[in-house]
Formats: C-alpha cells, sequence, structure tokens
C-alpha cells in the first residue's frame, strides 16, 4: 500500500483529515457495500460491510456464531473502494462470485448488487500476486482499525481459560515439587 493511502486511512480512522479528504478523490460510499477476504490456507475470513448496508447497532446486537465481520461508516468504505480501484481490483477481478481452483487468497466485493471476485492462486504470476496482496492489505487496514463489540456465541469460550489455567497451575506445582 501506498505511503499516501495509508495516511489517508488513517485520517479516516482517527476523524481528522477532512483537508486531506479532498486531495484524493474520497466520497463515502451510500449504496449497501460488503467486502470479504478469504485465505484459502487457513480457513479465515474477514471482511466489511458499510452503515448503508447495515446498522451498527442492529449487527451488533444481534448474536452469531463469530466476528468475522465488522460495520465500517460510509467514507471509510469509500476510502477503501477508492483505494481497490486505484490498485487495479475492478480492472482484474472476474465479474460475480466465481470460484477460482487452488486459490490462496480471494477478495469478494459486492456493491449495490454487483459482485466482483479477484483471487490469487498457485498458478499466478508474481504481478497477480502482487496486486491480491496489496488490495488485502488495504481491507486488513479498515478492519483492524475498527472495532467491534460484537454478541458471539460461544459456549466452549470459558472452558478455554479454565482449561489454560488448569494448565498453568499443573506446571507451577510441577516446577515447585522439582525444588
Amino acid at each position: 500500500m501506498h505511503k499516501g493511502t495509508i495516511l489517508t486511512l488513517l485520517s479516516l480512522i482517527t476523524g481528522c483529515g477532512a483537508p486531506i479528504l479532498s486531495n484524493f478523490e474520497i466520497q463515502p460510499e451510500t449504496s449497501p457495500c460488503q467486502i470479504t477476504l478469504k485465505d484459502h490456507r487457513t480457513g479465515a475470513t474477514i471482511g466489511v460491510l458499510n452503515e448503508s448496508h447495515t446498522s451498527k447497532d442492529t449487527f451488533y446486537s444481534e448474536s452469531r456464531q463469530g466476528a468475522t465481520f465488522k460495520v465500517v461508516n460510509d467514507l471509510q468504505m469509500g476510502a477503501l473502494l477508492l483505494q481497490l480501484e486505484k490498485s487495479g481490483l475492478f480492472q482484474e477481478a472476474t465479474k460475480g462470485t466465481v470460484r477460482v481452483p487452488g486459490a490462496r487468497t480471494s477478495i469478494l466485493v459486492e456493491r449495490n448488487g454487483q459482485f466482483w471476485t479477484l483471487a490469487y492462486s498457485t498458478f499466478d504470476g508474481e504481478e497477480r500476486q502482487n496486486l491480491v496482496q496489496n488490495c488485502r492489505n488495504a481491507v486488513r487496514a479498515i478492519y483492524d482499525a475498527n472495532q467491534s463489540f460484537q454478541v458471539v456465541d460461544n459456549e466452549k469460550g470459558a472452558g478455554f481459560f479454565l482449561e489454560e489455567q488448569n494448565k498453568l497451575r499443573s506446571e507451577a506445582q510441577t516446577r515447585g515439587s522439582k525444588r
């Protein structure tokens, strides 16, 4: 990602970038938008929705299985879409939702009812890999910079901490008996 892009994204996140925004043609994205990033090697999926797609209040008050999606404001989505456009996603992506055999990373953009799929597979060259990595980095920058307070169903969650506590207690007892 370019240095200017990072500055722009950071200014959006902190809310102090009005003078900077005019230099980058950033406009709020007011049509419903969802961007999904999938790492096929690990199975990890993350994504962002804009507020024109889903209300933060509604989204974060509903219980769900995981916290893979976050709601960002329309201006942040506009900045992300502009960065993806400047990186070449819309020129290189396949229109529609398509499965790419051997894909390592896929980015699916849904914008106002239209879909684009950009993927990198083991069959693609370095140029395609760099394009997908730049787009992935832009999605991650917005995703990571936004907090979400979601209600997540996780019945085994407390058990994880109990197991770790018991493991630490056992290790401490083992160390104490060796003295």
